[in-house]
């Protein structure tokens, strides 16, 4: 499994926990992929009581946190005193508000539709064309709320992570369950969907974002670039409409006037969609995208004039 691929299964299991969890019951290599997460902001880490420490050695019960000189120990009850790494005290959890705002991106469901909470772990954030989107922790809790379900609308998609245990699901018509884990997936620093029934995850993330047009994939969505270390870079529609504007220019040089114009889109200058807002400062999701506008695009600041030297053809 990739290390993307390990960052969304670890981004799965932690949702389906609605406490925190322990550094120490992760793995080296979740603690590795949890770096991945922590850039796209998916999980936050929690403040815990210093008095008292999950114990390392069973990683079943918690202990008190005891000091001997410059070491830390953890007073188990069942395994005595354990030492403690300080980093045993760090505990971290998903970022659910952060986590809709991307499956809402994922699946182009418009800014101006509202997510409301149905109950304790089950949120409605939109509508998907004719269909309720609805965010639960786990399909036992959508099984437990049936009525709360229904309420929320005749048709609903259902995006839950996959159950631990292998059983048959049935939600039954008109709902459909959409497992997290498979019809979602991280490439570009950001969340994408895959329908039920097409191509695999990566499969079909790649095939979509392979590079035809120079560095930009066929829809211009994608951008790859060796100086950017993050990956793929993914592109708003709007930042993909300039680049393709200046494609079709073929490396002419242009004003900012006829290459918004061409885009499509009214801005002073194509710069203007690029820029990064102070919340996302170190958001790589939008320093790429800011990155990919800085290395591509060649502005004659004197003449007013903008062109991209790799679409001369």
């Amino acid at each position: 499994m990739s290390a993307v691929a390990s960052a969304w299964a670890l981004a799965c299991t932690l949702f389906t926990r609605k406490s925190p969890t322990w550094t120490a019951v992760l793995s080296d290599h979740e603690q590795d992929v949890l770096e991945r997460l922590s850039g796209m902001q998916l999980v936050q880490k929690c403040r815990t009581d210093s008095q008292y420490v999950l114990c390392p050695y069973c990683q079943l019960n918690s202990g008190q946190v005891i000091r001997q000189g410059a070491e830390l120990y953890c007073q188990c009850n069942e395994c005595g005193e354990v030492s403690v790494d300080p980093a045993s005290f760090g505990a971290w959890q998903i970022d659910v508000d952060r986590l809709i705002w991307q499956l809402r991106l994922a699946l182009d469901i418009p800014a101006q539709q509202q997510v409301a909470e149905i109950t304790d772990g089950i949120w409605r954030i939109g509508n998907d064309r004719e269909k309720t989107v609805i965010l639960a922790r786990s399909i036992e809790e959508v099984l437990l709320h049936p009525l709360e379900i229904r309420r929320a609308g005749n048709k609903a998609q259902i995006i839950t992570p996959k159950p631990t245990r292998k059983s048959g699901i049935a939600l039954g018509e008109p709902l459909i369950w959409l497992p997290m884990d498979e019809c979602f997936h991280i490439y570009g620093g950001q969340i994408r969907f895959v329908a039920p029934g097409t191509l695999a995850a990566d499969d079909a993330v790649n095939e979509e974002a392979a590079p035809v047009c120079g560095p930009f994939s066929a829809n211009f969505r994608w951008v790859h670039l060796a100086s950017w270390p993050h990956g793929v870079i993914c592109l708003s529609k709007a930042q993909s409409a300039i680049f393709r504007a200046l494609w079709d220019f073929k490396g002419r040089p242009e004003t900012a006037e006829r290459v918004m114009l061409r885009a499509g889109y009214q801005s002073d200058k194509p710069a203007d969609l690029f820029k990064v807002k102070s919340q996302n400062k170190g958001n790589p999701r939008y320093e790429g995208q800011h990155h990919a506008y800085e290395k591509l695009v060649q502005v004659d600041q004197r003449e007013g004039l903008y062109s991209m030297s790799c679409a001369a053809r």
